[in-house]
């Protein structure tokens, strides 16, 4: 591996990093996330909120919020310090239903990190509920200049004693016009 790694940086780069990073990440806590909106998934498939292109990765996954899509309704979010803030129950692995709005900012966000693909299961297209509009993540490979999107995220997590209903993992609320969406 070694050998392999002297020849492709970004190779160099994981093995360089790849213990300092799951230290990182074994330490956060995770919530597991369920999603009334339809998830998208991108050619970025971890989103790292407010930092992606940061120059220090492992600074952006210690300090971001992270989310990381697994099928067109559950999802894994590892909050940030700022998003755990003062509740105490999001210092563990807890559960997290995005129901509404939050939905939509997931899919904001998977399409804003986005370079150039966004895809999601024939059966859960996330635009017949909402379609976002940001200019999303600048590209400077692209000339882009502008402002890069910043995003927190406020959520409620379920106690202990509950779980979320299977049904949200197989249903779809009914199609919106842009007209009905209020965020």
């Amino acid at each position: 591996m070694h050998t392999l790694a002297q020849n492709n940086p970004h190779l160099r780069y994981i093995v360089e990093n790849i213990v300092t990073l799951a230290l990182i990440l074994e330490a956060r806590p995770w919530a597991l996330g369920f999603s009334d909106m339809c998830l998208l998934t991108s050619d970025t498939p971890i989103a790292i909120w407010n930092r992606p292109d940061d120059e220090d990765q492992l600074r952006a996954a210690a300090l971001s919020d992270i989310l990381l899509p697994l099928d067109p309704h559950r999802f894994l979010f590892l909050p940030g310090p700022a998003t755990r803030g003062t509740d105490r129950r999001k210092h563990v692995d807890h559960l997290m239903h995005a129901e509404g709005a939050i939905g939509f900012a997931l899919v904001e966000v998977a399409y804003d990190v986005a370079d150039q693909f966004v895809i999601h299961h024939p059966e859960h297209d996330p635009w017949k509920h909402w379609k976002p509009n940001s200019p999303g993540q600048p590209k400077p490979w692209d000339g882009q200049t502008h402002s890069a999107p910043q995003y927190i995220l406020e959520y409620g997590i379920f106690p202990p004693s509950q779980n979320i209903e299977r049904r949200w993992t197989v249903e779809h609320p009914p199609p919106r016009s842009p007209d009905d969406v209020h965020l």
